[in-house]
């Protein structure tokens, strides 16, 4: 298994020529839809980015738990660790505490986006994550880039 899951919580699908744009040039996220699977529709408890993270991070809506019932949900990526897929988010700086205790160690990258250079920073992130993978003949794992 080898995936690389890219998620915004604020970009509307119609910026993106791959779904439909004509005045922005979108050819990279167009050559990675083109040869990718896309969810077109993604229905969720509500549209508060927290509770989408954490249904994500969980698989568990986030409603009516507690914030100690959700910390307490086992996340994405110990269910992966004990499958032995290497894990990595790459992830813009969280301006909020997550329901979802993100992993110690090394699987998150905080990615200063106080600029327009954000998006460049975790690309540049996401490829030296996959040289170190390769490299060390990983085949199983998951590259996670999120972006606000």
């Amino acid at each position: 298994m080898k995936a690389i899951v890219v998620t915004f919580d604020r970009l509307p699908v119609g910026f993106l020529g791959c779904y439909g744009s004509q005045w922005a040039e979108t050819v990279h996220f167009d050559r990675l839809a083109a040869e990718s699977v896309l969810f077109d529709q993604h229905f969720g408890e509500n549209f508060d980015t927290e509770a989408v993270n954490h249904a994500w991070w969980t698989g568990c809506y986030q409603f009516p738990r507690s914030y100690h019932q959700q910390a307490a949900q086992t996340s994405l990526w110990e269910i992966l660790a004990r499958a032995g897929i290497s894990f990595r988010l790459l992830a813009e700086k969280l301006k909020t505490p997550s329901s979802v205790p993100l992993p110690a160690g090394d699987f998150v990258g905080e990615i200063d986006a106080d600029d327009d250079s954000g998006i460049n920073k975790s690309i540049q992130a996401a490829s030296e994550c996959l040289e170190k993978w390769r490299a060390k003949g990983e085949e199983k794992w998951l590259l996670w880039l999120k972006w606000e």
